[in-house]
């Protein structure tokens, strides 16, 4: 029977790149980027929580191509990426002990676009799709008060994220 529960996530990501722009309209992009995501599943009264903390860090590698038109600049950019193991720290809401283990390395892809109206100064909307896929992490001990119990795995997963952002640029 399904459990109806309260699920809350929160997202902090550090990203430093650099540009190199051999051409006018053309760039080279590179990154590294870390992230710390939470995500906490409440209990029900059939079912105990969930409380996952994930830690990773990626390479960016990607080029950029820039469009001059009378109403504005588009950009448009690409870029492979590479994810170390994630740091995985599950919580089970006391009913097992905490557990902590490296999920698989992780690839994808980055996907952007904007555009800068020639009217809108300093303001410009973008838009970016990430995709990222995670293999099956290797079994890692679980514990209830020191006592095994067993194992657990995070399964094969992705990464998806869309953002819209509309930005002051300086």
């Amino acid at each position: 029977m399904p459990a109806t529960s309260t699920t809350s996530t929160r997202l902090l990501t550090l990203r430093l790149g650099v540009r190199y722009a051999p051409f006018v309209d053309t760039a080279l992009l590179a990154a590294i980027e870390t992230d710390r995501w939470q995500r906490d599943i409440g209990a029900t009264a059939g079912a105990a929580g969930l409380q996952e903390t994930y830690r990773s860090t990626r390479l960016v590698a990607g080029a950029q191509r820039q469009w001059q038109f009378a109403p504005g600049r588009l950009t448009l950019d690409a870029a492979a990426v590479l994810s170390s193991p994630e740091r995985l720290r599950v919580g089970f809401s006391g009913v097992f002990d905490d557990a902590a283990f490296d999920t698989r390395r992780g690839h994808g892809i980055r996907l952007g676009a904007a555009f800068h109206p020639a009217s809108a100064g300093r303001f410009e909307l973008r838009t970016g799709f990430d995709w990222i896929r995670h293999g099956r992490s290797a079994g890692a001990p679980l514990t209830a008060n020191g006592r095994f119990a067993g194992t657990v795995a995070q399964p094969e997963h992705e990464r998806r994220g869309f953002s819209l952002t509309l930005a002051a640029v300086f």
